[in-house]
């Protein structure tokens, strides 16, 4: 017994269609798209003075980048900034890279002075300014410690300079190399310095 399947060209029309929109949703990119990308990222390269040894390496590069800057569906989004072909080894290597040696001396003896809350979110309670970038320095210390002291200490939240205390310091490092013990130094805010 012979089948006959008879199609409308509707059908036909739906179903190729929906074939084109499965492929085409899963190929990446087409070549015009890959090409526009292509010469954002040498754009972008020239911005932020990027330079690979050789093709491949460009290619690598030029990879993490496009899927950098495609992501969908995340909770977070990444954009043309100067972390956008990096890899994330490239970048813990680069950026997060102090690891200071424990030393478990320390002068501070703490005293229970009553119940303490599990956590404290200084962020919702003003003691911590805008994102700022320590670049290689190793100064992440600068950053994170003196803004937030003086705003809990005296209630006002002020940008100081990072860059001044990082003078100070001579070496860039936290441990005990503040010049700064005696107070000749100061702090400036970070406009005037």
């Amino acid at each position: 017994m012979k089948t006959t399947i008879t199609l409308s060209v509707p059908i036909i029309n739906l179903l190729v269609l929906s074939n084109l929109w499965i492929t085409a949703s899963a190929c990446p990119e087409n070549s015009s798209d890959s090409e526009i990308r292509r010469k954002r990222y040498e754009s972008w390269l020239k911005e932020y003075a990027r330079k690979y040894g050789n093709k491949d390496q460009w290619e690598v590069h030029f990879e993490i980048y496009r899927r950098s800057t495609t992501l969908k569906n995340y909770a977070y989004k990444l954009t043309d900034n100067k972390f956008a072909d990096l890899t994330n080894v490239e970048f813990r290597c680069m950026y997060l890279g102090y690891r200071p040696m424990l030393h478990l001396q320390t002068g501070f003896m703490y005293q229970k002075h009553g119940d303490l809350p599990k956590s404290i979110d200084w962020r919702r309670r003003g003691a911590v300014t805008h994102i700022k970038d320590q670049g290689h320095v190793g100064s992440c210390w600068a950053f994170s410690e003196v803004e937030g002291i003086k705003k809990i200490k005296t209630g006002k939240m002020v940008s100081l300079s990072e860059q001044q205390l990082i003078d100070c310091d001579r070496l860039g490092r936290m441990k005990h190399d503040t010049k700064d013990k005696d107070g000749t130094c100061g702090i400036a805010m970070e406009a005037g310095y």
